[in-house]
């Protein structure tokens, strides 16, 4: 299977960034925004360089490192005159990162919503976007749903980066799903005590009833038995 992303690209990246100052730093940029098989940036927003940029006339093109770290194209659309131009790779890989997000956040994405994000106009060229850009790399996996115009999500491998603070957020949320669990658990483990219990009592009570049926027959059987004593007398 053809996969659309490698850890290399990015440790090549990073050590090409390493000592990368000023214009150096911003053309960094410009080509990991535009690079096949990149799709994670936070380790090149950690770079000394890309920092010093923040309070130079380049800091736009750290906001859009930023964009391509955390964000959307429509998130780019709504600060795009403060930010630095798309180029058409760039355009493509916010493109996927779009699908990417959105298919992390929803198992079917209908056509119309991802046409409206992805600024196309038309069914054919989406689809073909979602399996020649989206599908074939690697970002995604999912099929084409043609008659519900959705596309139905089976699992996304390509993570984004996540945002400061992000972390703190899942892991409460991870901290909250094992609490839950553990009262699930508790309350499982609650439930298979007492139908243990109850099969028990109830072989209990069936040993109970079955001693009384023999005992029943036992008491029927002695009569015939002393009545055929005495009539052979």
């Amino acid at each position: 299977e053809m996969v659309g992303f490698d850890d290399s690209v990015v440790e090549e990246f990073v050590a090409q960034g390493r000592d990368a100052r000023g214009e150096h730093a911003v053309e960094l940029i410009a080509r990991a925004t535009s690079a096949p098989k990149l799709y994670v940036f936070g380790e090149l927003l950690d770079l000394d360089g890309v920092k010093e940029l923040e309070s130079t006339p380049a800091a736009p093109h750290v906001a859009l490192l930023r964009v391509f770290a955390y964000g959307t194209l429509p998130e780019y659309r709504q600060h795009a005159s403060t930010l630095p131009p798309l180029s058409p790779a760039q355009l493509l890989k916010l493109r996927q990162l779009t699908v990417v997000q959105m298919a992390d956040a929803s198992v079917s994405m209908p056509y119309d919503e991802l046409m409206a994000a992805l600024e196309m106009s038309s069914v054919r060229e989406l689809e073909d976007m979602l399996i020649n850009e989206c599908i074939a790399p690697g970002l995604v996996r999912g099929k084409l749903d043609q008659r519900r115009r959705a596309f139905e999500v089976h699992s996304c491998p390509v993570g984004r980066d996540l945002k400061p603070g992000q972390l703190g957020a899942i892991i409460a949320g991870l901290a909250a799903w094992h609490d839950n669990s553990k009262d699930v658990l508790a309350k499982l483990g609650d439930q298979m005590t007492w139908t243990t219990e109850e099969a028990d009592r109830r072989k209990e009570h069936r040993k109970e009833v079955d001693d009384t049926v023999n005992a029943l027959r036992k008491e029927m059987k002695a009569p015939s038995s002393s009545q055929g004593a005495g009539a052979g007398a």
